[in-house]
């Protein structure tokens, strides 16, 4: 399917489970997201913070996902990031069909050691997640901070 994010592959679809994959030039990025699930993941992305992040939005969210992202980190994270978020977020709107039974919004904060996350989700039917943040710092495990809002909308 071609789309403003450029050629993005749906796979094999399971009643809310899905697998996309994206490749670009700088990028090769493959996602099975099974929304019904019960947090199991599997995540390389070459960048370990990001793994720990996905993971945790996948543990706390209670669905099922897979990535595996192979990105041109030898010159710097940006791409891998960006992609794998766009990738993501094409997977769940893919995955979440007619919408069939969703709020339209959400929200909840969640205090942690270093962060005080406040995450704002509204449904829409585009592919990029759209959330209020409020991060400090240049760095957040590694990753710069113009990549995280990027990742993150």
């Amino acid at each position: 399917m071609t789309t403003p994010l450029g050629e993005i592959e749906i796979g094999p679809r399971d009643g809310r489970r899905v697998t996309v994959a994206r490749t670009t030039a700088e990028t090769e990025i493959t996602i099975t997201l099974g929304i019904d699930g019960a947090g199991h993941t599997g995540i390389d992305t070459g960048i370990g913070f990001y793994d720990h992040l996905l993971g945790s939005l996948a543990h706390h969210g209670l669905f099922d996902l897979a990535i595996h992202a192979d990105g041109d980190l030898q010159i710097d994270e940006h791409h891998t990031v960006e992609d794998v978020a766009l990738v993501l977020g094409a997977a769940f709107a893919e995955a979440l069909g007619d919408r069939a039974g969703i709020a339209r919004f959400g929200q909840s904060s969640v205090p942690m050691d270093e962060a005080d996350a406040t995450p704002v989700r509204r449904e829409r039917r585009r592919q990029q997640p759209h959330q209020r943040k409020r991060a400090h710092g240049e760095r957040a495990g590694g990753i710069p901070q113009p990549d995280i809002d990027k990742a993150t909308g």
